[in-house]
């Protein structure tokens, strides 16, 4: 069983209660996408190449949303909002954690199974280093922190 299935669990519950905390304009279903076999970089486009995955804006949305022509988007309603932020002191980069093989359901799970979109399953110190050290990866302070000055 995955380290993430129980952090998985109460983040899905947590998400259910309300889209409008993510202050998410218009409800959004990853599992109703799913059938569509999209891969994450169709709407996270920066989640290879950037620090930040990215999120679609209305014109991407609208590309299939007005050649399927169901269901009909406004486009003045749509403006997603980041689910996970992390501390200014934390440094996380999708990119080299892309780089080093780790793939977007090792920390965000199964997401074509959730109709609520939410943060990713554990943000805590504790999991990132069970992470690092299953892979082998850097533990040492400075990979992950940073004292800006």
């Amino acid at each position: 069983m995955r380290w993430w299935l129980s952090r998985r669990i109460s983040m899905i519950a947590t998400a259910w209660l309300s889209l409008s905390a993510y202050g998410e304009p218009v409800a959004f279903s990853h599992r109703n996408h799913a059938g569509f076999e999209l891969r994450c970089t169709m709407c996270h486009p920066q989640a290879k190449s950037a620090e930040r995955a990215g999120l679609p804006t209305a014109r991407e949305c609208l590309m299939c949303h007005e050649t399927l022509k169901k269901p009909k988007l406004d486009p003045s309603r749509l403006s997603w909002q980041p689910t996970a932020r992390l501390p200014e002191f934390v440094f996380f980069s999708h990119a080299i954690h892309h780089k080093a093989g780790v793939r977007c359901d090792d920390c965000h799970g199964d997401v074509n199974r959730i109709d609520v979109p939410g943060p990713p399953a554990s943000l805590t110190m504790r999991e990132c280093l069970a992470c690092h050290r299953l892979r082998k990866a850097s533990v040492e302070c400075n990979v992950c922190h940073s004292v800006r000055q």
